[in-house]
Order: structure tokens, then sequence, then C-alpha cells
């Protein structure tokens, strides 16, 4: 039974480091969305090229600071031009892609570990309710062999009394 609950307990924390980490990306696909904007403003001649390229720039940092941290890689997304809008787009559908694959193998990988938590769980809940089942037959048997030692010792008494009820009238016969 301790042996389930850990497990279990181990899975539950699986699971909370699957969410953490699937919150993250959903901040690097929040972040993507929002260079995807810039990129296609990029294309446009009246948009100032330089501020766009110093928040692709911003993007980009935050999002490699966090795929660091979440994927391994540091330079998760690099070669942000906002000169070159298609590029550009070409650069963060990649990068999207590779961060909904990851988000569906995290969800996948939680809702298996759920599953194995319900397993876990059953499993105590089972293994608690046939201890319990077998410790109320100990403790009825063990009520059982005790009344039966009482009514034998009763019984021996009354008998040992009864005898020494005899031996006395015996005894007042005799005298």
């Amino acid at each position: 039974m301790a042996q389930n609950q850990q497990l279990s307990f181990n899975a539950q924390d699986q699971i909370n480091i699957n969410s953490s980490q699937s919150s993250a990306l959903s901040a690097i696909n929040t972040s993507l969305q929002r260079a995807n904007e810039l990129s296609i403003q990029s294309g446009n001649p009246l948009a100032d090229s330089n501020i766009i390229q110093q928040e692709l720039d911003g993007i980009s940092e935050q999002v490699n600071a966090i795929a660091d941290e979440v994927l391994g890689q540091n330079n998760f997304l690099s070669g942000l031009d906002a000169s070159d809008p298609a590029a550009t787009q070409t650069i963060l559908e990649n990068a999207s892609t590779l961060i909904n694959q990851n988000n569906a193998s995290l969800g996948a990988s939680s809702n298996a570990l759920s599953s194995q938590v319900l397993s876990y769980e059953a499993a105590i809940v089972n293994t608690s309710a046939s201890r319990s089942r077998i410790e109320d037959t100990d403790f009825a048997k063990q009520t059982s062999e005790q009344q039966k030692t009482e009514v034998l010792l009763q019984s021996a008494i009354l008998t040992k009394q009864n005898e020494e009820e005899r031996k006395g009238l015996l005894f007042n016969q005799l005298v």
C-alpha cells in the first residue's frame, strides 16, 4: 500500500512539472504570436522597422530564456529580421509547430500519468478495504473464541460449585 501511495505521489509530481512546462510553452506561443504580428507589420513600408526589430529582439531574448529552461535550448528562436518578413514568418511557424508538438506530448504524458494515479489510488482503497475485512474477520474470530472460553470457564466454575455442594451435603449426612 505504501508503494502505491509513493507511486501516486511521484506521478502527481510529474503531472505538476508537466503543467508548469505547458504553461511556459503557452507563454512562448503567446510571444510567437506577437512576433508574427510584428513580422506582418514590418512588411508595411510605413512601419518603423527599427522599432519592430527592437521588439522582435526583445521577444527573441524572452522566448530563448524560457526555451532554455523548458526545452534546454538557449538559442531556440534566432534570425528574426524585420527587413525580411517572409523568412521571419517561416522561422515563427517552425517554432510554433515545435512548441505545439511539445505541448501535445506533455498533455499526453499528463493524461497517462493521471490514469496511473487513478489506478494507484484504486489499489490503495482496495488494499485498505481488504485489510479491514481481514482484521474484522480476525476480530470476530477472536471474540467468538473469547466467548467460548468464558462459557467453558463459567461451566467449569458451576461444575466445581455443584461438586462442592454435593460434598458438603454428603459430609452433612455423614455427620
